[in-house]
Formats: structure tokens, C-alpha cells, sequence
């Protein structure tokens, strides 16, 4: 078997896959999206697998990979060819690409190891091996008898863990269960059985808050044979009973926007309205329809502020969802805790700012777009890439619905929308007043020097003498134009 690799070398100039020969220990464990320890000229270098086939186009000299860093898939099928098309499409590095779809607390190289429950069980070659310990890390020694502990796995007596998981509340907990019924002379062992009868896989801390035992009665029982115990990551159940709290009521027009949003044959959707009160409730709509078809909702937020402010409003308003938030002002266990439970699918709604656009997603209902025409999400720095175009791709892949909202639309996407690539939503969007187009260039030519026009400059003259009980004034929205502006701003 042979592994296209892309090996992380932030050079323009070295921006290729290179084959390698995945060694036969190895071949159940390297899939697409590992990331593997390469050979790479006189170095050893961190690589990402973007393609496994049978045969390579190069028939010498084909270097085996050293060593694979991630016994589970880090990146999905979708986030590698994600990669793809933002590197053909932005000229830019792979190798950087796919670094922005891994969070930074799990950069660092993950080490692998397996956890020994029952050294009795153990295959006596295995039993030299691990030498009496019960956490031996994964190495060369350990996968040259992989067929054995591939053995021991599935017989539960060894499991494989990660240093990662001293990250956030979604730690690795041991549940337990019967292994075989007995009647015992001390009762409380009695209850212990007959409890994890009817409870099976309960934690330590449910048990002992059901039955009154002591944490050494559990581990004896284990160390007698009657209880066994695996180590899994134990999520926060959603809860089943979900509440959104109404206290809006949608008028004609409005109610008739939502059923064009619900029964439209598009999935790519321009939200236009400069009622805050519509657009917060337009969300709870899209939470609600998701919801009822099992799916997530994501919202992404060009800054922090807005992402926080939208996620308070959430919480007060929807009871039973599960809400997690992705930003930088975060901690690294919210942060990995949130990451989580995008990878298990264990969310109801995501608040996040762009990075959150490369998370792992199994499936999504709707993205949500905050502000679509905040020049924030171009981002200038390489690699360079548009989230909305990232999002795009994204609710392509998974065949689902995005919602780019706004109070003033960038020209591109309301020009899309002219020719049919989004839907466009309106909710009786009006301007006060008249709106007059200032050209800046002429207002130069005149001799003004500042960053308002001339007549805006009047115009704020003249408001001020209302203010001051003089005259009264037409009312007036002046429509700065500057060259390279994403969109047309009000002022």
C-alpha cells in the first residue's frame, strides 16, 4: 500500500505529495487524514495522508513512513479535500491549508499508548513484553505484535489512549458492567450487581451515588472477575425535551419570507433586512426546523463581540439545547470540550468566528453567516482564502442549506442574487429618508481635505441648528463610495 503524502514544509517552491510505502504494521492504521513522521531529505518531517492506493507511479526508491501520529482519523474525507480547493483555487500551500483544519491544543505530537486492565489474561509473549507495566506507550517493539494486541483489543483487556484527553471535561471515564452474576454474603456487593444489571456502563460516581459502597468494593469486584470496565468519552447528554422561548410575533410579510426560506429549491439563501428583531428570530426559526430533522445549526461571527452577544441571546431563549461556542477568547478545555463534540456530532447549535468554518462536521442542518459583508472574512494573511467560500463548499459537500445575512449586502453576493445564485429574503428593509451618492473624488476636486464629503459636512451643520430649536431639516442618508470597498456603507 502506498500513501500520498503532503509533508509540511512551508515553502511555495515545495508544494507537491510524495509517495510512500506504508509498512504492513501499519496498513490498518493509516487512513486519509493521518497525520504521519516522514522521511524527508536529511530530515524527519510531520505529513498529512491525502490519498491511499495500491500501486505508485515511482518505482525506486520509495521510502517507507516512519512512524504514524495518530492511531484515529484526525482529519475527515471532506476537510482534505477542503484543503484541495482552497489551495487550487487561492494558489496557496497545502501544507498550510491543513494545518488550519487542526486546533492548536492538538498540534503537538499526540503520544499513543495501550492501558492493561487484567495482566492474568494477558498473552505471555505480550506479558514480557509490557514488563508489569499498565500504561505502555506505542512503539516499534509494541506494533511488530500487533496481531496479538489487535487480539487483546477486541477481547476489551486492552484499550488505546491518548495523552490529548487531559484536555477539557469530555475526559475518558471508565464505565462498568456485569461480567458475571453472583450472590454475595456482604450486601452491598449485592447492590453493586444488581444495580449495574439494570445500569449497565455506569461511571464510578453514578454508582456510589446510587448505591452506599466504597470506590475499593467497585475496583475489587473488577479485580475478582464480576465487574468489568471500559474507558469511553462520556458527553453531556442532550437533553430530549427542547424549549424555544417565543415572545415574537412574525407580521404577513415576514411569515411569508420564512416559507420561502422553508420551501425553496435552493440551499444558498441572502438575508436582507435591517430589522435586528426579525433576523434574531429568523435564527430561532432555522434552530427549530433543523432541529426537528436531527440537524445542527452553525452560526459563524466575524469577531468575538458579535459571536458572544449572539450566543447570550441564545441561551436565554432556547431551554434543552445543547450550545457550544469556538472562539480565541476561550480556554483550551472549553475550546477542546466544544471540538469534541463537533467531532461526535454531540451539538445542537455552534456559535464560533472563522476558524470554526474547518471543524470536523459529520453533518449540518444550516450555516449561518453573520454580517456576510464584513471585510473580516477575507482573510489577508496566508494563506489567504473567503470563509463565505469556505462555507460554501461546505454546505455543497453536505448537501445543505447556508444563510448569508445582512442590514447592507456586499455588492458581489447581492449581485449573485441579481442572477440567481442566492435566494434573496427581504423583510420590508427601508431606508429613511433620501439618499443622495457622494462622489469623494469630486469632493477632493472641491478642496475638501477631510474623510466626509462636503454635503455630509452641511448636512450635519443643519442637524445640529435642529437640535438647537432652529429650522427643521429633510431628513437625508448620505452614501459614501470609496474605491475597493466589498460593499456600499451607510452614514
Amino acid at each position: 500500500m502506498f500513501a500520498k503524502v503532503v509533508v509540511d514544509m512551508k515553502n511555495d517552491h515545495i508544494d507537491d505529495s510524495y509517495d510512500y510505502l506504508i509498512p504492513e504494521n501499519l496498513n490498518e492504521f493509516v487512513k486519509v487524514g493521518s497525520r504521519v513522521l516522514v522521511p524527508f531529505g536529511f530530515r524527519d518531517l510531520l505529513g498529512y495522508v491525502i490519498e491511499i492506493s495500491n500501486e505508485s507511479n515511482y518505482k525506486n526508491n520509495i521510502k517507507d513512513i516512519k512512524a504514524l501520529l495518530d492511531f484515529e482519523q484526525e482529519l475527515t474525507l471532506e476537510q482534505v479535500e477542503l484543503a484541495k480547493y482552497i489551495s487550487h483555487t487561492y494558489h496557496v500551500n497545502m501544507a498550510n491549508v491543513l494545518e488550519l483544519m487542526i486546533p492548536s491544543f492538538l498540534k503537538g505530537q499526540k503520544r499513543s499508548y495501550l492501558v492493561i486492565k487484567d495482566y492474568d489474561k494477558l498473552h505471555p509473549v505480550l506479558h514480557m513484553l509490557f514488563e508489569g507495566k499498565s500504561r505502555v506507550f506505542i512503539d516499534n517493539k509494541v506494533i511488530a505484535n500487533y496481531s496479538l494486541v489487535k487480539k487483546e483489543i477486541a477481547s476489551g483487556n486492552i484499550t488505546v489512549d491518548y495523552d490529548l484527553y487531559t484536555y477539557g471535561k469530555n475526559k475518558k471515564q471508565r464505565v462498568y458492567s456485569v461480567v458475571k452474576n453472583a450472590i454475595f454474603k456482604n450486601n452491598k456487593r449485592n447492590q453493586i450487581i444488581n444495580y449495574l444489571s439494570s445500569h449497565p456502563e455506569s461511571t464510578e460516581d453514578v454508582i456510589l451515588s446510587y448505591v452506599d459502597c466504597s470506590s475499593n468494593l467497585i475496583k475489587q469486584l473488577v479485580k475478582e472477575g464480576y465487574l468489568s470496565y471500559n474507558e469511553i468519552i462520556k458527553f453531556e447528554e442532550i437533553n430530549p425535551i427542547k424549549h424555544i422561548n417565543k415572545d415574537y410575533h412574525f407580521t404577513f410579510d415576514q411569515s411569508q419570507t420564512l416559507e420561502r426560506y422553508n420551501k425553496g429549491r435552493k440551499n444558498n439563501y441572502l438575508l436582507y433586512s435591517n430589522d435586528e428583531a426579525f433576523k434574531i428570530n429568523f435564527y430561532l426559526h432555522i434552530i427549530e426546523e433543523n432541529n426537528k430533522k436531527g440537524l445542527p445549526t452553525i452560526f459563524i461571527a466575524p469577531t468575538i463581540f458579535i459571536a458572544e452577544d449572539l450566543t447570550m441571546f441564545l441561551r436565554r431563549k432556547l431551554s434543552g439545547y445543547n450550545i457550544v461556542t469556538m472562539n480565541s477568547k476561550n480556554s483550551k478545555n472549553d475550546n477542546y470540550d466544544a471540538f469534541m463534540n463537533v467531532k461526535y456530532n454531540k451539538f445542537d447549535v455552534l456559535v464560533c468566528t472563522m476558524s470554526g468554518a474547518f471543524l470536523p462536521f459529520k453533518t449540518i442542518g444550516t450555516m449561518v453567516i453573520i454580517d456576510e459583508d464584513n471585510s473580516y472574512y477575507l482573510n489577508e494573511n496566508y494563506p489567504y482564502y473567503d470563509v463565505i467560500d469556505v462555507c460554501l463548499f461546505r454546505t455543497k459537500y453536505h448537501n445543505s442549506k447556508i444563510v448569508l445575512t445582512s442590514s447592507s449586502p456586499s455588492i458581489e453576493n447581492y449581485f449573485k442574487s441579481e442572477y440567481g445564485e442566492y435566494d434573496l429574503l427581504t423583510s420590508g428593509s427601508k431606508v429613511i429618508g433620501n439618499v443622495e451618492i457622494v462622489d469623494m473624488k469630486n469632493s477632493i476636486m472641491q478642496g475638501s481635505n477631510t474623510v466626509i464629503s462636503n454635503v455630509l459636512f452641511n448636512r450635519m451643520n443643519e442637524v445640529l441648528d435642529i437640535e438647537n430649536g432652529n429650522e427643521d431639516v429633510e431628513s437625508l442618508t448620505v452614501v459614501v463610495v470609496k474605491k475597493g470597498d466589498r460593499s456600499a456603507g451607510l452614514v
